[in-house]
């Protein structure tokens, strides 16, 4: 038990790292996209924005044959037919109370001083 402890311990700490490394370049990447925007020609914001008006979903047919257009409508025609070609993903019961009941997702008191330690680069 213990050693599934350290490493969890480890796995949360690899976890945190990776997080915290690409959160600084990602802060790197948008200054850059900042920087690089304010350089674009209007041939380039042109462009982008037809671009941008070519990917935006304004309308859809439903199964009626009705045009809709507000986002509410959009979504609801998508979450429809989604609905009517794709059945929902079946699971056994019991399996499910029986992995509740064991009490995943509790921590138990001796793990969480590992888990609230400071992750350093170490």
């Amino acid at each position: 038990m213990e050693r599934r402890a350290a490493l969890n311990h480890f796995k949360a700490k690899i976890v945190k790292l990776y997080n915290a490394r690409l959160a600084r370049r990602q802060i790197e990447l948008r200054t850059q996209d900042m920087f690089q925007e304010v350089r674009m020609s209007l041939f380039h914001l042109i462009k982008r924005r037809q671009r941008r008006e070519q990917r935006e979903i304004s309308e859809v047919q439903n199964r009626d044959h009705g045009w809709q257009t507000s986002a509410r409508d959009i979504v609801r025609v998508f979450s429809v037919h989604m609905r009517s070609e794709y059945r929902p993903i079946e699971f056994d019961e019991d399996s499910v109370r029986t992995m509740l009941e064991m009490g995943y997702g509790s921590v138990p008191d001796a793990w969480r001083e590992i888990l609230d330690m400071p992750i350093t680069a170490e």
